[in-house]
């Protein structure tokens, strides 16, 4: 069942439409509710479509736009118009493709150069747009680059784009490149060939300014203000002894707005998520590469006889501790080494000998026993092992085992002959 019948069941402000326009605005909300959608985005697309195909007047009461084949019917003879400043690219990765500020500097020069004798301004570029005689809405006078972005001065825009620009129905604009074009016998590695203005369409180059306003040749007004100050429109100054907005205005913009601010807001929650779990998979990775880096490194001192078990969590939490962000330049005689405090951490353990222990236990208990404590211990599991006295079964313990009694002989212990 439909919710909209009728025009009573309408938000106020579509009351304000034409006949035709209400009949589509019904149609288009209740097909988006139909399909699942929430009311608030269902009135937004109703809205989004009276848009594109209607325009509204000074006073409140909406026309059928004139469509884009119909240009030809179209009084040009009307005084042209131009903007000054127009932000149409900018450096950084776009689409997956790298732009720098040598690369905004190299299509000013290919632009100065002539390269293309007439760069278009035009309305939309999509993929599947039939280009053959797609009206030239403008002329690039001049581009110029100015920190990351650049510029450009358009003129010569008909009065209908004029309108159309202030009155909000295109509010973005975007850059066609061209890499490694060739004309003649020159190539040209990246060389802008046209800019086209946007309106419901989302630019792939989201950090420009909105389009700034129209001026008239012959009323050119100057504002000591940055560009993205500036309001849309001929005049930003204000209007006296004019007619203001009225209820039902004023209840159609408030609308209108909501719904804009509903959509966005949306999707900018979507996008934060998206951002938020991206980064928390990208530190897990992290850590968990992090993590194996250090236990693949202690294992190998285990294996080296550098360290014993018992004492793999110690130096992997040393190792973990250590900061591994930040490489630090010094100087070993000659030499100038940089390394991370991690890095340097590691040169240590690995520069340490072999550990005199034995057993394969690696028990703590082992590594603070003098050496004659030790031979001790062994020769007392020797002679219960194979039932001797103790005093063979150390000199048997001295004799596999030199170096414990060189370095802590036992009491009593038979002299080296």
């Amino acid at each position: 069942m439909d919710k909209y019948k009728t025009v009573d069941d309408c938000p106020i402000a579509v009351k304000s439409l034409t006949p035709e326009a209400q009949a589509k605005w019904m149609e288009i909300a209740n097909a988006c509710i139909k399909g699942g959608d929430g009311e608030m985005f269902a009135c937004s697309r109703a809205w989004e479509a009276i848009r594109d195909n209607w325009t509204k007047k000074e006073d409140g009461s909406w026309e059928k736009t004139i469509p884009a084949s119909n240009y030809a019917t179209y009084d040009l003879s009307d005084p042209t118009h131009e903007m000054k400043g127009v932000e149409i690219f900018a450096a950084g990765e776009w689409n997956g493709d790298k732009y720098s500020a040598a690369d905004l500097d190299e299509m000013v020069k290919n632009f100065n150069a002539g390269a293309v004798k007439t760069v278009p301004f035009k309305v939309g570029h999509d993929k599947n747009q039939k280009v053959a005689g797609q009206p030239n809405i403008g002329i690039l006078d001049r581009i110029y680059r100015k920190g990351e972005k650049l510029f450009a001065d358009i003129s010569n825009i008909p009065k209908l784009v004029a309108d159309l620009i202030n009155k909000k129905a295109y509010t973005a604009v975007s850059a066609e490149i061209a890499w490694g074009a060739q004309f003649g016998q020159n190539v040209y590695a990246r060389l802008l060939t046209g800019v086209a203005l946007l309106g419901a369409e989302i630019p792939a180059v989201n950090s420009l300014a909105t389009l700034p306003a129209v001026y008239n040749f012959a009323d050119i007004r100057a504002y000591e203000l940055p560009l993205d100050k500036k309001t849309m429109g001929v005049d930003n100054g204000h209007k006296t002894g004019g007619d203001t907005m009225n209820l039902e205005q004023a209840l159609s913009k408030i609308s209108e707005l909501e719904a804009k601010v509903a959509e966005m807001s949306a999707s900018l929650t979507t996008e934060k998520t998206r951002a938020e779990k991206a980064e928390g998979d990208l530190q897990t990775i992290k850590a968990d590469a992090d993590n194996a880096q250090v236990e693949n490194f202690v294992a190998k001192l285990i294996d080296d006889k550098k360290a014993v078990p018992a004492m793999k969590d110690q130096i992997k939490q040393s190792l973990l501790a250590a900061d591994n962000s930040e490489k630090k330049e010094y100087s070993v005689g000659d030499k100038k080494v940089s390394e991370t405090a991690r890095e340097t951490l590691m040169k240590v353990y690995s520069s340490m000998g072999k550990l005199a222990i034995f057993g394969q236990s690696g028990e703590t208990g082992d590594l603070n026993k003098s050496a004659g404590d030790k031979a001790v211990d062994l020769a007392k599991a020797y002679a219960s092992e194979h039932k001797v006295d103790f005093r063979s079964a150390l000199d048997k313990v001295y004799e596999m085992h030199p170096e414990l009694k060189s370095k802590a002989p036992v009491m009593g212990a038979p002299t080296q002959k």
